[in-house]
C-alpha cells in the first residue's frame, strides 16, 4: 500500500517517536516524588519510586531562614588556591545537585555563579536573610580597601556586617579565614605573603577563641557520625580544615564527623542566630569524588538551621514502589530523599508556617 506524503511522514514521526521511547527509557527508568500532609499533630508523608531504592525521611524545626539564594562565588580575575577549574567544574555539578534535590521547586530561588564585582554589589546591597554565598576558591577575594586601606581588614569586616545581618557563608576548601585573594590571577605567595593572616585568621572572624581550626597540614578523617549526619546520609568526613567540636556545638550545629576533637561539617551562628557559617572541614569527599553531592545534601535540606540536632525524627530504610511515613506530631520541615551514598532524589517540604 502506498501512503501520501502528509501520512508517510506521520508514520515515519511515529515510528521515530516509538523507537525513541525504547532507546531512552531503558536508559532512565527511574522515576521519584514525595508528598507530605501537615496536619493538627501528625504529620504523613509518601515516598514513591518506580525502583526500589533506600529512603530517608527527617522532620525538624529551624530557628533561621533556610530558603535561600544561592551564590556561587567565582572570578578568574583573582587569585585562587583550589584553581578556577575546578570551582567552575564545583559550580556546575552543585547547580545540578540542588535542582536534583528541588531546590527551586516551587518558589523564586536563584542558584547561580557570581563574579566579584556581583558579590560586593551583594553584600553592600543584598538581603542577606535571602542569600547564602558559597566559596570554593580557598580564599576571600579582596574586593574592598575600607577607610584605614587594610584591604583585608576591610574585606574581612564587608563578610562579617553581613553575616551578622542574617547572611550564610558556605566555606567549600582550604582553612577558613587563613587565606585573602588579590585581584591578580599568577599570585602565588599564600604562605610567605605578610598580608595573609594565616593561622591567626580565623580568630579575627570568632574573636576569643584560639585554634578554632585544625592547623593539621595532613588529611585527617572522624569517625563518629553525628545525628544530623546520618539524618541526610552525609559522607563528608574529613577534619583537616575543621572547626573545633567543642566550639561549635557550644556555638552553633554538628553536622557531619566528630573525630580528634574537631568537626568535619559545622554551622556557627552569628549573635542573634538569624544567620551565621557553614563550613566544611577539608576538599569535600575528597576520599570518594562526591564533591557536589555532599555540598548540595547540606543546603537543600536545611537542617543547618535546625533547633534540635539531638532529637530529630528520621526514618530510614528500603522500598520498592511506595512508602507511607507517619510523623506523630505536627512539624514544619520535611526533607525526603532517596539513596543513601549518592542521593538520586530530594525535596524539602515546607508547611504553610513555614513558608
Amino acid at each position: 500500500m502506498k501512503l501520501d506524503a502528509p501520512l508517510a511522514v506521520t508514520a515515519i514521526a511515529l515510528s521515530m517517536l516509538f523507537i525513541g521511547s525504547l532507546i531512552v527509557y531503558p536508559l532512565n527508568p527511574f522515576s521519584f516524588s514525595s508528598d507530605t500532609e501537615f496536619g493538627e499533630g501528625s504529620t504523613d508523608v509518601t515516598v514513591s519510586s518506580t525502583s526500589p531504592t533506600e529512603y530517608g525521611v527527617c522532620a525538624f524545626e529551624t530557628i533561621l531562614n533556610t530558603s535561600r539564594n544561592v551564590y556561587i562565588f567565582i572570578d578568574d580575575g583573582y587569585a585562587s588556591i583550589t584553581g578556577i577549574g575546578f570551582q567552575k567544574k564545583f559550580a556546575r555539578g552543585l547547580v545540578r545537585e540542588l535542582d536534583l534535590r528541588n531546590y527551586r521547586d516551587g518558589n523564586d530561588l536563584d542558584v547561580k555563579t557570581i563574579n566579584a564585582e556581583e558579590l560586593k554589589y551583594l553584600l553592600d546591597s543584598g538581603d542577606p536573610a535571602k542569600s547564602n554565598i558559597v566559596f570554593a576558591s580557598g580564599a576571600f577575594p579582596v574586593i574592598s580597601e575600607g577607610e584605614s586601606g587594610n584591604a583585608t581588614a576591610a574585606t574581612r569586616e564587608k563578610i562579617t556586617d553581613w553575616v551578622d545581618r542574617g547572611g550564610i557563608i558556605t566555606w567549600v576548601a582550604e582553612k577558613f579565614g587563613y587565606y585573602f585573594a588579590p585581584m591578580d590571577p599568577k599570585y602565588n605567595k599564600w604562605l610567605t605573603d605578610t598580608n595573609q593572616p594565616g593561622i591567626g585568621g580565623p580568630s579575627l572572624f570568632f574573636p576569643g577563641i584560639d585554634g578554632v581550626i585544625n592547623p593539621s597540614t595532613t588529611n585527617k578523617y572522624a569517625k563518629e557520625r553525628t545525628n544530623a549526619a546520618d539524618a541526610i546520609s552525609s559522607v563528608h568526613d574529613e577534619i583537616t580544615n575543621g572547626i573545633l567540636a567543642d566550639y561549635a556545638e557550644d556555638n552553633g550545629v554538628l553536622l557531619g564527623y566528630v573525630g580528634d576533637g574537631y568537626s568535619s561539617v559545622s554551622f556557627l551562628y552569628n549573635e542573634d542566630k538569624s544567620g551565621g557559617y557553614l563550613i566544611f572541614g577539608g576538599v569535600v569527599a575528597r576520599k570518594s569524588g562526591l564533591l557536589d553531592v555532599t555540598i548540595a545534601q547540606q543546603i537543600a535540606p536545611g537542617l543547618y538551621g535546625a533547633a534540635d540536632t539531638d532529637n530529630l525524627f528520621v526514618v530510614k530504610g528500603t522500598m520498592r514502589t511506595d512508602k507511607d511515613v507517619h510523623i506523630p506530631f505536627e512539624c514544619s520541615n520535611v526533607y525526603v530523599y532517596t539513596g543513601f551514598i549518592a542521593s538520586t532524589y530530594g525535596k524539602l517540604h515546607q508547611s504553610a508556617a513555614a513558608e
